[in-house]
């Protein structure tokens, strides 16, 4: 559940890229804390149950989650516009919300 978590807060701290104008291939690393920020206030807030599990996006979550992203982290602006699109109960099976989840850090 902690991880599930960990993936839905990830992907929406960038998930705003689609009003950014970034361009899908830039890396999440490669963004500086006020394009972050940016992204961040864009997040649309929305809560949903997922079987019985409690999953909300917005804004706060997405500032208080997004944090410094590992150099280590491939994902794209692409991979965040993906996730940002999935249903909050897909995002176990979106493959840019798994890429998003790799850059979390979290077991």
């Amino acid at each position: 559940m902690k991880k599930l978590h960990a993936i839905v807060f990830f992907g929406l701290a960038l998930s705003a890229a689609a009003c950014s104008g970034l361009d899908d291939d830039t890396q999440l690393k490669d963004l500086d804390s006020s394009q972050i920020e940016d992204l961040c206030s864009e997040v649309e807030s929305e809560t949903k149950d997922c079987n019985g599990i409690k999953l909300t996006r917005d804004a706060s979550s997405c500032r208080s989650n997004s944090g410094s992203v590992p150099d280590s982290c491939t994902a794209t602006v692409g991979d965040a516009r993906s996730c940002n699109e999935a249903d909050l109960c897909e995002f176990a099976t979106n493959s840019g919300c798994a890429k998003l989840a790799q850059c979390s850090g979290t077991p």
